[in-house]
């Protein structure tokens, strides 16, 4: 028998001890026949004789293992021959230690007489299968703990905030709106309302807060956005809310161009701009009316909402919305963040002033701020008009706001035109959140200061603009003489300054 066949005999457990029969290989020699006696408990008749020159080459490993013939298997009282070679593979069923042993069976699977057993193989994949399956446990417990343990970590961080951080509900009052032109989009403290729409001059429904100031903003296509203050001690009755919108065709526009949070999912997002629903992008540009507030808020399934605030001046804007809040803090607080300019910071005419949860405080930046809070601002600079407006901490997670306040201007110069000046042109002075056009004959009055000139021509019921235009700065008390003439589609000026006004002044 070579070492690899002994070695898999070894290892397969044999019931018949290799040893053993080696042992009695030279026994065999003094007879034709010798028998192996397993075990007192085996009855005579099932006890097997070998031939002596088969066990000569079962031991030798120089033959293989004799054969059983089918006919020569009878009943349990016959014995076992194997002198004769089989016709076909046997499947034993005798309950003979040397028929059913693992020895016979291993060497009939090298034969080919019986299939190989997998009985290895299934033990070692349900070895791996079951350390997969442990493994994949073990993971998806590290996972939730980590999962767990950063939402507790946002919980505790929100259940740090102050008492009283949940606040008292609002109480409301539905207050009657008339506008021109009507149906327009309406905030109140920065909550898009959904205003009832009809013809001019129908009445519709906004929701006050009861018993403070409200802020409301009115939007609508064409036309300069109106923000005011309303007081609930006014008689509504007597005094309802009636609004007139201007028209923005001769005032400054400014592109805005809106970033969506980096990590958002923008088949999940929902952005309003002004209380209008617009599809989520990375980014997108729209036009607003410079000088005044544009409300962007945008919502995300699953994060807290954010209002972004921000009153665009230059001709492009961009704004960068930051990542949204996780629900759990925006259930609890809103994190509240104005932004002033840094000059701003420095002038000791600028005054700031954040008023919420009945503090008031006077340095830009970032404060949480409990739900249910009106937060109202002011601000405060020489040369400028004051600016004032209140938003609702309610909905929002997150308020971002970059504030701009309109020039002021100290004096007034008076605009004129030469009789030489080519009729039906029509001057006109803007910069962010104003606009001042020139009437035929007379003078106009213009606030002293920096504008850009810009002309048009009635033609055909509208107007046609003149792509040129320029930039002066305007002194006040100062008499401005011009005399416009047009080439193709540009216009051009010239001016002749006067200071008669003043010395009769």
């Amino acid at each position: 028998m070579n070492k690899s066949t002994d070695d898999k005999l070894s290892a397969s457990g044999n019931a018949v001890n290799i040893d053993a029969i080696a042992a009695h290989h030279h026994a065999m020699m003094s007879g034709m026949t010798d028998t192996i006696d397993f075990s007192d408990d085996i009855p005579p008749e099932s006890v097997i004789e070998l031939d002596k020159e088969q066990t000569a080459r079962l031991t030798s490993g120089s033959g293989t293992l004799p054969k059983v013939s089918r006919d020569s298997v009878g009943g349990v009282d016959s014995p076992v021959s194997l002198t004769e070679e089989p016709s076909s593979p046997v499947r034993h069923k005798e309950s003979t230690l040397l028929v059913d042993s693992p020895l016979l069976a291993l060497q009939e699977e090298l034969d080919g007489e019986r299939p190989r057993h997998h009985s290895d193989h299934k033990v070692v994949w349900g070895i791996a299968f079951f350390a997969v399956a442990v493994l994949i446990t073990a993971s998806y417990f590290i996972i939730r703990y980590n999962v767990m343990s950063r939402l507790e970590g946002d919980v505790e961080v929100a259940e740090a905030e102050p008492e009283g951080v949940h606040g008292t509900p609002f109480e409301r009052r539905l207050v009657p709106l008339t506008s021109v032109p009507s149906g327009p989009l309406v905030l109140v403290n920065g909550v898009s309302m959904s205003a009832l729409s009809g013809g001019e001059d129908m009445i519709s429904g906004v929701s006050l807060v009861e018993g403070a100031d409200n802020s409301i903003a009115l939007y609508a296509d064409g036309y300069v956005p109106i923000l005011t203050d309303v007081s609930m001690e006014r008689d509504f009755f007597e005094e309802p809310l009636e609004y007139e919108l201007v028209s923005s065709d001769t005032y400054q526009m400014s592109s805005l161009i809106i970033r969506a949070p980096k990590k958002s999912v923008l088949s999940k997002t929902i952005l309003y701009v002004n209380g209008q629903a617009m599809m989520a992008r990375a980014e997108q540009r729209i036009s607003v009316v410079s000088g005044f507030p544009a409300f962007i808020h945008v919502r995300e399934e699953g994060k807290g909402d954010h209002l972004e605030v921000v009153w665009p001046t230059r001709h492009e804007e961009t704004v960068e919305l930051p990542e949204l809040e996780s629900v759990y803090n925006a259930r609890r607080v809103t994190r509240f963040n104005i932004d002033v300019p840094r000059d701003y910071t420095s002038d000791r005419t600028f005054v700031l002033g954040v008023t919420a949860e009945g503090q008031t405080t006077t340095t830009p930046g970032t404060r949480r701020i409990a739900k249910n809070e009106l937060i109202r601002v002011t601000m405060n600079k020489e040369g400028r008009y004051p600016l004032a407006f209140i938003l609702d901490s309610t909905p929002f997670g997150s308020i971002s706001v970059s504030p701009y306040m309109q020039l002021n201007s100290r004096g007034i110069a008076r605009v004129s035109f030469h009789r030489k000046s080519e009729s039906g042109i029509t001057l006109c002075f803007r910069r962010a959140s104003e606009s001042v056009c020139t009437q035929d004959g007379g003078e106009t009055i213009v606030p002293s200061g920096k504008w850009e000139l810009v002309a048009y021509r009635e033609q055909s019921g509208g107007k046609v603009w003149f792509k040129s235009s320029a930039y002066e700065v305007l002194q006040p008390g100062m008499d401005y003489v011009f005399s416009l003439k047009s080439k193709g589609e540009n216009f051009q000026y010239s001016i002749v300054k006067s200071q008669k006004s003043r010395e009769e002044g």
